[in-house]
């Protein structure tokens, strides 16, 4: 799995100026950006024969995704794929919180700094 990247191009076209008038637009445009992101990770690992990731980046803006049970230890390819999936859930939340910091005004990002220790979908 690639890490997913914050260019300067998708922080520009993500930003966020403030105006209430536009802060239904700028949501749409996060969702719309989590979504090609989840669905490109999922190409990718289906490109090198494993399984989808269990969650998508936008599933996280509405509640925090459970993972399975952890599988019996001696079933080393289910443990791996268990590790690949808990890691992919581990960083699609940083992901989420630095996007936000990103492309959220000054502003906001005092009331979004105090929060970023809350699950996503609670900031969101």
């Amino acid at each position: 799995m690639s890490k997913p990247a914050l260019d300067k191009s998708s922080i520009d076209s993500l930003w966020f100026n403030g105006k209430p008038l536009h802060f239904a637009a700028w949501k749409s445009k996060l969702i719309i950006h989590l979504k090609a992101l989840s669905e490109q990770r999922a190409l990718e690992e289906l490109q090198r024969k494993r399984e989808k990731p269990l969650s998508r980046f936008e599933d996280l803006l509405e509640s925090q995704p459970a993972m399975p049970a952890c599988p019996p230890a001696g079933d080393k390819e289910a443990t791996w794929q268990y590790d690949l999936h808990e890691t992919l859930l581990s960083t699609q939340p940083s992901y989420i919180k630095k996007l936000l910091c990103e492309t959220l005004p000054s502003g906001f990002k005092g009331i979004a700094t105090k929060r970023m220790d809350e699950p996503v979908h609670v900031i969101w």
